[in-house]
C-alpha cells in the first residue's frame, strides 16, 4: 500500500519553459517517508492525457497519484474537470474558494472576471485541500482504491499543500534510509563491478553513483539506499554495503554522510 505516481500536467513543461520541480519535490518528501515512486509523468494539458494517466494508475494497482498542474483560470486548465468526468463525478462549486476569488478581485479594484470563477469548482465526492499560498484549492479524492491528490503547478502553493495537509493525512512507513558516500581520485569505472555485485546481492537497496566537479578535482557520490520498505532487512543490507565500499576503497573515501 505505498506505491505512488506523480503526474505533472502542463505543456509549458514539455517545451522546456518551465523546469519540473515540483516532481523533485513531491518525490523526495514520499520517499523519505517510506513509499515508493514508481512513474514520474509530464503530460499536456489535454483531457485525454489526463484521463489516462488516472486509469493507468488504477489498472497498475497504484495506491497514490499525484497530479499537479491545471488549477488556474486560463481555457487550458482543464485537471479538475478532466478528473471529474474521468470519475464520472459532478463539479460543484466550493463557496469558500468563490469568496477568496471574490476578496482579491475587490483588493485588486476590479470585479471577479468570469474565467475566474471555474477555479471555485471541483469534484462532488473530493476533500479540499486548503490553499494558504493561493486561492485554487487543492483535492483529496479516493475511488477503486486508488487516492488521488489534486495540487496546483505553482510551487509554493503545492510544497504548503505538501506540507500542511498531504504529509499529515499520509502515515509515516519509517523505512527510509540512505547513506551517501564521498569518494575522490578514481572513476566510475573503478566502483563499477563492486556496484554490480553488491546490487545483485541485495535486491532490496539501490546504489548509484554520481560524479560531481569539486574544486577543480572529480568526486563520486556513492548513494545507497532503501529501495523495497517492505523487507525488514533492508537497512542492514545499506549498512552492510556501505562496509564493503569502506573496506574495497577506504583510501578514496572522503566522508559518509
Amino acid at each position: 500500500m505505498n506505491v505512488c505516481r506523480i503526474v505533472c500536467i502542463g505543456n509549458e513543461l514539455l517545451i522546456g519553459e518551465v523546469v519540473n520541480t515540483n516532481a523533485t519535490y513531491i518525490a523526495r518528501n514520499l520517499n523519505r517517508r517510506g513509499y515508493f515512486v514508481d512513474r514520474i509523468l509530464c503530460i499536456r494539458d489535454e483531457y485525454n492525457e489526463i484521463s489516462w494517466s488516472i486509469n493507468e494508475a488504477i489498472k497498475d494497482g497504484v495506491n497514490y497519484l499525484f497530479l499537479t498542474g491545471g488549477l488556474g483560470p486560463t481555457y487550458d486548465d482543464i485537471t479538475m474537470e478532466s478528473v471529474a468526468k474521468t470519475l464520472g463525478l459532478e463539479l460543484i462549486l466550493h463557496p469558500e474558494t468563490l469568496r477568496k476569488l471574490e476578496e482579491r478581485a475587490k483588493a485588486r479594484g476590479h470585479p471577479l472576471a468570469e474565467a475566474s470563477k471555474k477555479m471555485a469548482y471541483v469534484p462532488k465526492e473530493g476533500r479540499i485541500i486548503p490553499n494558504n499560498r493561493g486561492v485554487a484549492p487543492g483535492v483529496d479524492i479516493s475511488v477503486n482504491g486508488l487516492r488521488i491528490f489534486i495540487l496546483p503547478g505553482v510551487p509554493s502553493e503545492m510544497k504548503s499543500m505538501i506540507r500542511e495537509y498531504v504529509l499529515k493525512v499520509l502515515p509515516n512507513l519509517g523505512k527510509y534510509y540512505e547513506r551517501k558516500l564521498v569518494v575522490e581520485g578514481i572513476g566510475e569505472s573503478w566502483l563499477a563491478d563492486t556496484i554490480k555485485e553488491l546490487a545483485k546481492k541485495y535486491t532490496d537497496i539501490y546504489l548509484k553513483t554520481h560524479p560531481r566537479p569539486y574544486r577543480g578535482k572529480y568526486r563520486l557520490i556513492v548513494h545507497i539506499y532503501v529501495r523495497d520498505t517492505r523487507t525488514p532487512e533492508a537497512i542492514e543490507h545499506v549498512k552492510d554495503a556501505v562496509k564493503v565500499i569502506e573496506q574495497k576503497f577506504g583510501q578514496y573515501l572522503k566522508s559518509i554522510k
